[in-house]
Formats: C-alpha cells, sequence, structure tokens
C-alpha cells in the first residue's frame, strides 16, 4: 500500500526502506522519530519526526515553546543532547531531543536512514 510513513511507525522501526541507525552512528539529515509514550494517545498524531541535526546548536533569545503562531520554535542544544527539526501546521520546530523525553508524551527516540 503507497501512504505516507506515520512518525509511530518510523519511530518503531517498521517502514520499508528506512534503516535503523544507533545514535552515536546517525548523522545530519537521517530521520529521527519518537512513538507516543506507553499509555499515551493522540487525536491527530502517531508521534513525532524530524530531521536529524546533531551538534548543530540552534539557539535564540525566544523563550521555547511559547511564542507567538507563525514564529520558529527554537531552544538551546544542551551538552551531550541532540537537535532537530520539524514542521508544524504554521511554523518550524527547531527542538533538542532533551526536550522531546521531557515532555512525558513520547517513548524512545528511533533514529533511520533513508534510501540506504
Amino acid at each position: 500500500m503507497n501512504t505516507p510513513a506515520t512518525a509511530g511507525a518510523m519511530a518503531r522501526g517498521t517502514v520499508p526502506g528506512a534503516m535503523s541507525v544507533p545514535r552515536s552512528g546517525a548523522v545530519l539529515g537521517d530521520v529521527v522519530a519518537w512513538p507516543p509514550a506507553d499509555g499515551v494517545e493522540f487525536n491527530s498524531a502517531t508521534g513525532h519526526a524530524g530531521i536529524y541535526t546533531g551538534n548543530l546548536n540552534i539557539s535564540s533569545s525566544t523563550p521555547f515553546p511559547e511564542v507567538s503562531a507563525g514564529r520558529p520554535m527554537i531552544m538551546s542544544r544542551s551538552p551531550g543532547d541532540f537537535g532537530f527539526i520539524s514542521a508544524g501546521q504554521s511554523y518550524v520546530n527547531y527542538a533538542t531531543g532533551s526536550y522531546m523525553s521531557q515532555q512525558g508524551y513520547y517513548g524512545s527516540p528511533g533514529f533511520r536512514r533513508i534510501g540506504q
């Protein structure tokens, strides 16, 4: 069936052609995805996915996530953390792996390389 891959399927490694890679082997441009945490269900999502930016540090004086509509969601990367970029309905999210883990809505991230 030709349907888009869901974030949950990408996180769990069930998307054909998406090779699982360890975080230590992830490179700029790989996909990082989180499934919902155990017992969490979203009305309109299957998890969260973005493009891995590794050690690139995207920072701003704008607080995260309380920003006005249409402005980027930006936060600084902590030492040992990783960054990722994802797109929402009205803006681009520049976030970090530690932020996703702290929310309590998501399980462990899966790192995937597409087309190799």
